[in-house]
């Protein structure tokens, strides 16, 4: 592919690096522990209250805000799905969702828990019951999904409707 350079590390995924704007990807999809190894070493500056917490909020407020207006109500069972730096999760709280998270970072979890969230390190189909939640984001998680439809298919039936 132009304006691409393969990784070179051996028995390792095939990595690539756009040469134009930086960004970092694989070749196909990552095993479920790879992922799960690269989760355990992401960027510790985005642990929930460290980096830009004050315009972090701003953007999430927007969301919530948007989000508060499209189904005219403020309140209910939130669930983040991949909470990273947790500013969409702690300003869902602020407006008065009942907001909880998944992450697959024991250190995201862990800094959640300590100040007083619910939140969880499992997966969004390992979640059981139906009619769950008014609302559940995947905001930067998605897309980072081998095979988001599975998420995608519990999100709905878990969602209340």
């Amino acid at each position: 592919m132009p304006g691409l350079e393969p990784g070179d590390e051996d028995g390792a995924p095939v990595w690539f690096g756009c040469q134009a704007c930086g960004h970092v990807f694989s070749e196909g999809h990552l095993d479920a522990a790879t992922a799960q190894q690269l989760a355990l070493r992401a960027d510790l500056a985005r642990l929930p209250g460290e980096g830009d917490v004050c315009g972090e909020r701003r953007a999430a407020s927007r969301v919530v805000h948007r989000l508060a207006s499209l189904r005219g109500a403020i309140g209910g069972a939130w669930l983040d799905v991949g909470v990273g730096d947790g500013a969409l999760l702690t300003t869902a709280a602020e407006y008065g969702f009942d907001a909880a998270g998944l992450d697959p970072s024991h250190a995201v979890i862990e800094r959640l828990l300590a100040h007083g969230y619910e939140a969880g390190q499992a997966d969004v189909e390992d979640l059981e019951g139906e009619d769950a939640f008014d609302v559940i984001s995947f905001d930067g998680s998605l897309q980072r999904q081998p095979f988001p439809e599975t998420s995608i298919s519990a999100a709905s039936r878990l969602l209340r409707p």
